[in-house]
C-alpha cells in the first residue's frame, strides 16, 4: 500500500512536484486503498494503515479538487475525517 501511495505522490500529488497524470495517480490511490482496506478488516486499531489510509483520501480529494470536481473532492475529504 505505502509503494502504490508513494507512486501515486510522483504520478500526480497536486501539492507537490510530480509527473502531470492524475488519472494514472488516482489509480495507484486506489490500489493502495484497497490494500489499506484489507489490513484495516483484519486489525481495526492498526494505526499506521488508518493514517495511510487518511493521507491516500487526502490526496484523491485533492486531485478532485484540482480537476474542479468539488463534489467528488468533498465526498473524499468527509471519508478521510470519518
Amino acid at each position: 500500500a505505502s509503494a502504490y501511495h508513494r507512486i501515486g505522490d510522483v504520478q500526480g500529488d497536486v501539492m507537490n512536484a510530480n509527473l502531470g497524470q492524475t488519472g494514472e495517480a488516482l489509480k495507484s490511490y486506489e490500489k493502495a486503498l484497497r490494500l489499506l482496506d484489507g489490513v484495516l478488516a483484519e486489525e481495526p486499531s492498526h494505526r499506521t494503515a488508518g493514517m495511510d489510509r487518511v493521507m491516500v483520501h487526502r490526496r484523491i480529494g485533492a486531485i478532485y479538487e484540482y480537476t474542479r470536481d468539488m463534489k467528488t473532492a468533498l465526498a473524499k475529504y468527509r471519508t478521510a475525517q470519518s
